[in-house]
């Protein structure tokens, strides 16, 4: 798809814009689960809507084959190189990183839906953006002071990720959130196939075997499990224990401290954040069967899309 050129305060997306981009050398969109959501292309200075290029204006690309075209705002571009200048754009979403939202909480067990609600509503500033989640995990959910909407859905502690788990796909100003993002449709990528590299990277330095939660209440009282620790099915696999702390005292913030209530928070916060798992990097490069032709007849069995198994 051909970039499409909008003004920064464009709102009807379906039309046209300012033109479509048809000078632009290539375009690439890099996007990561929870993590960067990027746009990037290059342009001519003879192009025909060269003048019209800059930072805080709006262009419409389509991510992958699976994706509906996604809107990326310029932030950035670079000095002309041989009569071609690089422009670096952000999805939609990271506008959420300038409206704050202010602080709220709910004082009962909830799910992703009613958190990413409240978090939408308590924005100072108004948007266009919805939110929707399918995840079933329970869990209480506070800001205690102002953030950025969009680090209250995940990257600091205390954040819908943090409390709830799963994985977001954002999609134009809707932001979607699954307790896992993608499907396994059966396809493979081997050697012989569709292979042409891979590396690996396995790292054990942030797991942990079990975790010791506990509770302080509003009169210094301290509260824990009569166990004091409860052991993850990593326990057998290292040498030496590795224990995380955790302080569980926001969960109760109106709420009388209980073992069965605090068991219950710690069972929400292992599911949501899985502290026993290694971390496993594998990079793979492979060629693409549905876009060849010899592929033709069974690319919709080959497609792979983010988050795919």
């Amino acid at each position: 798809m051909i970039p499409i050129l909008y003004s920064s305060s464009e709102t009807n997306f379906t039309a046209n814009g300012i033109g479509w981009l048809s000078d632009c050398s290539n375009c690439i969109v890099t996007e990561a689960l929870n993590g960067v959501y990027e746009c990037e292309f290059s342009y001519p200075i003879t192009g025909r809507l060269y003048s019209e290029i800059f930072p805080d204006r709006i262009i419409k690309a389509k991510p992958s084959e699976t994706s509906n075209p996604q809107l990326f705002k310029i932030y950035r571009s670079t000095k002309p190189i041989n009569g071609i200048v690089k422009f670096y754009c952000q999805h939609i979403s990271y506008n959420l990183n300038g409206n704050p939202v202010s602080p709220f909480s709910i004082t009962y067990a909830t799910n992703a839906t009613a958190a990413l609600s409240a978090i939408l509503s308590h924005c100072h500033y108004a948007h266009s953006f919805t939110a929707v989640s399918t995840s079933s995990v329970q869990s209480r959910f506070e800001l205690k002071t102002p953030a950025s909407a969009r680090k209250c859905l995940g990257g600091m502690e205390g954040s819908v990720l943090d409390n709830f788990g799963g994985e977001y796909e954002f999609d134009n100003f809707v932001i979607k959130h699954y307790s896992q993002r993608g499907a396994d449709n059966g396809v493979t990528i081997e050697y012989g196939k569709n292979l042409t590299a891979v590396t690996a990277d396995t790292n054990i330095s942030g797991v942990y075997t079990s975790v010791y939660p506990y509770a302080i209440d509003a009169d210094g009282g301290y509260h824990e499990l009569p166990e004091k620790i409860i052991e993850l099915q990593t326990a057998s696999s290292y040498g030496e224990p590795r224990t995380l702390t955790l302080d569980m005292s926001d969960k109760f913030k109106d709420e009388e401290i209980t073992e069965t209530k605090l068991r219950q928070y710690t069972s929400a916060y292992i599911t949501a954040n899985h502290p026993d798992s290694i971390a496993q990097n594998v990079k793979i490069s492979f060629v693409q069967l549905w876009q060849s032709p010899e592929y033709k007849s069974l690319a919709a069995l080959e497609r792979i899309s983010l988050g795919d198994s």
